[in-house]
């Protein structure tokens, strides 16, 4: 009777299966936590399952085999013993029994081997992903909490600086007024130079040009018509015009009478008049009375201006000094006010400047839409004159460079200055060139 009939075989069989599925099945048998897949969606968990069924395949092949041949070692073993009469070296072919074990399991052991070791190498890659995962999101969470310590670092220092700001716009004082009045004091100055001072001075260089201009005619007649009244010829003559005119409406003199001697009054003042131009032109052309003919312009320049506004020169004036004041005018006038009193406000626009740095070049303001943020609550700390005054020290002052260079295009002033009370014309074109 077979040591091993057939339905041990197959229980021994069947056993191992189970054994080997029951083993394979706990891998992702249920959803995944992370990824909320099922056990068999897994890759490596049906390479582990392969390599269980190959395993037990090789272990169930020699049992099979044996089955198929209905033999059994212990026959083996007795019939050798019996026909050869001598006692059988049972090792040989215990020896040969491995061998043959060996030869039908060893290769696909050997292949469940390798099928787990794949299995392992998924499992594995599968594991390095999920901490890459981890690390990339620990990664973007110590930046987005880095991100917040720099941007509250910022907003600490940012606010500390605007209470700075007005601390130091209280302290300004002028006139004694002190903050945003004393700023507005400031502008009066400014303008008070620039008609008194600049323009006056503007007025004395357009004056020596007209001198060194061959083409005087126009001004010589003016000058010569705003002096005549003191001409005791031309006064004379004027009055006896004044008698004939009167005596002509009493009807005391026919039309010819009055024709004839008004007449020959205009020849004698025209006479009297070429004289007197004549006399004035000598004396402007002449360079040792070079003092007198300034002060004689400057005593009739109103008369110039209203009298002869499409004079070269005087076009020039005007457009120079009111239409479209010149740059260098304009700073002039900034400086003339501004240097002497830098020490005592020089502090408040420096503050303002590194606020607008802090804002431009922070780590904490990389995006436009954070710098116009912040830009924006540093323009609402600002009144009008405030805003006008920083725009003055930017423009035309030579300490205000590094600001413009740093304020230009960031559109900063917008249109908050449009109704401000500003001191020159031009200023809006300056500052829409400036945002």
């Amino acid at each position: 009777m077979n040591i091993f009939d057939t339905r041990t075989i197959v229980n021994v069989i069947l056993v191992t299966f189970l054994a080997s599925v029951l083993l394979a099945l706990p891998f992702k048998w249920f959803n995944s936590s992370t990824d909320k897949q099922y056990w068999y969606q897994r890759k490596e968990n049906w390479w582990i399952i392969a390599g269980f069924v190959i395993a037990v395949g090789a272990v169930s092949i020699p049992f099979v085999l044996m089955y198929a041949i209905d033999t059994n070692i212990a026959e083996i073993l007795k019939q050798s013993s019996d026909e050869q009469g001598k006692s059988v070296d049972y090792l040989s072919i215990l020896a040969s029994t491995g061998d043959f074990l060996g030869g039908t399991t060893v290769g696909l052991l050997s292949l469940a081997s390798i099928i787990f070791v794949t299995a392992a190498i998924f499992m594995q890659k599968e594991e390095l992903e999920l901490q890459r995962k981890e690390l990339k999101d620990t990664r973007k969470e110590y930046e987005i909490t880095n991100d917040t310590m720099i941007k509250q670092q910022f907003e600490t220092t940012f606010f500390n600086l605007i209470d700075i700001h007005h601390k130091i716009l209280n302290d300004i004082e002028e006139n004694g007024e002190r903050g945003r009045k004393a700023i507005k004091i400031y502008l009066e100055k400014i303008r008070s130079h620039y008609d008194e001072t600049t323009v006056e001075k503007y007025k004395n260089e357009i004056i020596q040009e007209m001198i060194s201009s061959d083409n005087l005619e126009d001004i010589l007649e003016l000058i010569w018509f705003n002096h005549r009244g003191n001409n005791n010829k031309i006064s004379m003559v004027k009055n006896e015009i004044t008698r004939i005119r009167n005596e002509y409406e009493l009807e005391k003199l026919t039309d010819q009478e009055f024709e004839t001697k008004i007449n020959s009054l205009y020849d004698e003042m025209s006479v009297i008049e070429n004289a007197e131009k004549g006399k004035l032109k000598d004396k402007l052309l002449d360079e040792k009375v070079k003092k007198y003919q300034v002060l004689n312009l400057k005593h009739i320049w109103k008369s110039l201006v209203d009298n002869l506004p499409d004079n070269v020169f005087i076009k020039k004036f005007l457009m120079d000094t009111y239409s479209e004041p010149k740059y260098i005018l304009k700073k002039d006038a900034f400086e003339a006010i501004y240097v002497p009193k830098e020490p005592y406000i020089g502090h408040y626009l420096r503050n303002i400047y590194h606020i607008f740095k802090l804002i431009e070049n922070s780590n904490a303001t990389k995006k436009e839409e954070d710098k116009r943020k912040y830009r924006s609550l540093l323009r609402a700390q600002f009144s009008s004159v405030e805003l006008l005054f920083i725009f003055y020290n930017i423009n035309y002052s030579s300490k205000g460079e590094k600001f413009k260079e740093l304020i230009s295009s960031t559109n900063f002033f917008d249109d908050h200055l449009d109704n401000a009370e500003r001191i020159w014309k031009n200023d809006l074109f300056e500052i829409k060139k400036l945002n």
